[in-house]
């Protein structure tokens, strides 16, 4: 960061004829003219700052040269001329642990050499960083908790000069109160609603059905407190609310209230969907772990689409797929009993690893049973070939 002093020394043997003559150095280039001194010893500064290379010699009284010596010297006192600029975040403010910072380019007279991005939680020691190239302008932060955190992204020259731009991120996991939901009236096709106002709310979510607790339409109404359902069919309906914040938290739903049985508007159909409402799913979002902890209560609605048998089957297909190996490898050394050797190992092996692919094929939901399967599968086989040794083997028809 300081000016540098470059200083060159020749040494050479004392004889008259072949003794030292003069030093010579040049910047940035070993083709141009070289300063020239009789001395042994000479010191001086760069040219400016920024990156310069020096290339320096030295000369006998026989005209022999040295090899030319080469010196990187970079030299940068002088500040950014700006730091990273329109620091910002994403999504801000978020319930989530992960988000996105960018900036755009910082300037420097000679070159930008980093970045680094800092992220603190307010009124801690709570702190992360990391550094990225000087071609990065977007990068992901994480460990996010509760709370505001302080973003900075630093930009640093060559020699460590920095300057830095800055922003601050809300992480908010905490959901709006639950609401009072009133019912004000019917009509034809419609149920007019009402419910009270929450801190924090930014939007309200309305969700019906047919069936007490199971909501299946829903609709984000937006930023209002009152709303009317319209173009139902002939029903009984049953409506809750929750209210949504700026970070997509969500409260738990309201008290139900419920229309009785009213006349649907023509052509509607009876328990369809009303006038912009979608199925619930789509409504719902996502809702991060500490969310779904604390809304236990919580119903999203039934999956529309898939019935009760398959449900069941995807559910017990793991069993089922255990019991059908288990039968398999019986069957084979039962076939096999009198042929010993490679053929049957090769079959139990061939049999356990079909269940296992056909399982990971299946997609299926139950992720937790991925954890045991293969080892339950693998051990499964093993059993099985000791009891047939044990008792099947034994037997001569």
């Amino acid at each position: 960061k300081t000016n540098p002093k470059i200083t060159l020394t020749a040494t050479d043997d004392n004889d008259p004829n072949h003794g030292f003559k003069q030093l010579e150095y040049q910047w940035n280039s070993k083709t141009g003219t070289w300063t020239t001194t009789a001395n042994t010893t000479i010191s001086f500064n760069p040219p400016g700052e920024g990156h310069n290379i020096l290339y320096y010699r030295a000369l006998d009284k026989a005209d022999n040269y040295s090899i030319i010596g080469i010196k990187n010297i970079r030299y940068d006192s002088t500040d950014l001329e700006e730091g990273p600029q329109n620091v910002s975040v994403s999504p801000n403010p978020t319930s989530g642990s992960i988000a996105t910072v960018s900036w755009d380019a910082a300037s420097d007279a000679i070159t930008i050499d980093k970045y680094e991005v800092i992220w603190q939680l307010d009124d801690t020691s709570i702190q992360y960083s990391k550094t990225v190239d000087s071609n990065t302008f977007e990068t992901e932060i994480d460990q996010l908790t509760e709370g505001k955190w302080n973003i900075k992204v630093k930009a640093f020259d060559g020699v460590g000069n920095s300057k830095e731009g800055s922003t601050s991120l809300t992480v908010d996991r905490t959901a709006p109160d639950a609401l009072t939901l009133v019912l004000e009236s019917t009509g034809v096709g419609t149920a007019n609603l009402s419910w009270n106002t929450v801190d924090d709310a930014e939007e309200y979510l309305i969700f019906y059905g047919t069936t007490s607790g199971d909501y299946i339409y829903g609709a984000n109404v937006g930023n209002v407190t009152n709303y009317t359902v319209q173009e139902l069919g002939a029903g009984n309906y049953y409506f809750i609310v929750r209210a949504k914040d700026a970070s997509d938290n969500q409260s738990s739903n309201s008290n139900e209230v419920n229309t009785g049985t009213i006349a649907g508007v023509p052509g509607a159909t009876p328990g369809g969907p009303g006038a912009d409402f979608v199925p619930a799913g789509e409504v719902q979002g996502a809702t991060n772990d500490s969310e779904s902890e604390s809304k236990t209560d919580d119903v999203v609605g039934k999956v529309m689409g898939v019935n009760e048998t398959s449900s069941w089957v995807k559910s017990n297909l793991p069993w089922m797929l255990l019991i059908l190996q288990a039968g398999l490898i019986i069957l084979a050394d039962h076939l096999n009993r009198r042929k010993r050797g490679f053929g049957k190992y090769l079959m139990t092996l061939l049999i356990t690893i079909l269940s296992i692919a056909i399982f990971n094929w299946s997609n299926s939901s139950l992720n937790s049973i991925m954890n045991w399967f293969m080892l339950v599968s693998v051990s499964l086989a093993i059993l099985l070939k000791v009891f047939n040794y044990a008792f099947i083997e034994d037997q001569t028809n």
